[in-house]
């Protein structure tokens, strides 16, 4: 009888070896083309909320969605009294972005319209899911979020670190541009990916916040430029295109934010709308 022959121990080692190293070099491959396609798919994603801002403003006279204006319900109160209507719960912005009946509005706006349906969400995002993250973030911050872009308010960021005018600007007035008076739409950030529904230059600075936590929420890091797409970001522009740009591209470390006045630095091209 033939005998069969066997590999050696020093062939099997070798193949081993050569697996091994194929997997190191198909991994690193690998994860990168699943980051890229997530990033493909936030790209598309932010820019229907860019989108539909622009069909907002071809039917309200060229003015953008605001970030805030006075509520047409007035009933319209939460627990800091009275409460401005805010971008998401603007319901003719948000028929065009399709969300009318995805989310149900049954407390005049505090709550549910900011809880973004998953389709309108960044696939790389780590968020709230079940009613125990979201009672998570409710002890954190107060109320329930779940959003993955936030909407740029430097514009009306307040002049110290601590005054709260941008955060509750219950003082009727309509918070938004009107995109035919805007110089360079196309270079002006609207929406970019964030860990909320609003952000600022202040709330950019990776090395302060993103380098530090990354995208899992904490006190600190509320309203937080994220950075979750190989240290970069999708950002729309008021005149509805979208780009990938890295946090060195959104933030200017050479034009840092002072704590105790936010306001106290150069222009940014790209943050500064007016």
């Amino acid at each position: 009888m033939k005998r069969k022959k066997a590999f050696t121990l020093i062939e099997l080692l070798v193949v081993i070896a050569v697996i091994a190293t194929l997997i190191g070099v198909l991994v690193p491959a690998l994860r990168k083309a699943k980051d890229m396609g997530r990033r493909i798919v936030c790209l598309s994603t932010i820019k229907s909320y860019a989108l539909a801002n622009i069909m907002y403003a071809e039917q309200n006279n060229g003015l953008a969605v605001p970030f805030s204006q006075e509520s047409s319900d007035p009933a319209h109160v939460g627990p800091f009294g009275y409460w401005d209507e805010r971008w998401p719960e603007n319901m003719e912005y948000r028929n065009y972005l399709s969300l009318s009946a995805r989310v149900e509005i049954t407390d005049h706006g505090w709550e549910d319209p900011f809880l973004s349906p998953e389709e309108l969400m960044c696939p790389a995002q780590r968020y709230p899911k079940t009613p125990q993250d979201l009672q998570e973030v409710y002890n954190l911050f107060g109320w329930r979020i779940r959003f993955s872009y936030a909407l740029n308010t430097e514009l009306w960021a307040a002049g110290s670190a601590n005054d709260l005018t941008v955060w509750y600007p219950s003082d009727r007035k309509y918070r938004g541009h009107k995109l035919t008076n805007m110089k360079n739409p196309s270079g002006k950030l609207m929406f970019v990916d964030s860990n909320s529904y609003q952000t600022r230059y202040e709330r950019a600075t990776y090395y302060r916040y993103w380098d530090e936590y990354g995208d899992t929420l904490v006190l600190e890091n509320e309203f937080q430029v994220a950075y979750r797409h190989s240290e970069g970001s999708s950002v729309a522009f008021f005149d509805g295109h979208v780009e990938y740009y890295t946090k060195e591209k959104i933030f200017n470390e050479d034009n840092p934010v002072p704590l105790s006045n936010v306001r106290g630095r150069y222009p940014e091209p790209l943050w500064d709308v007016e």
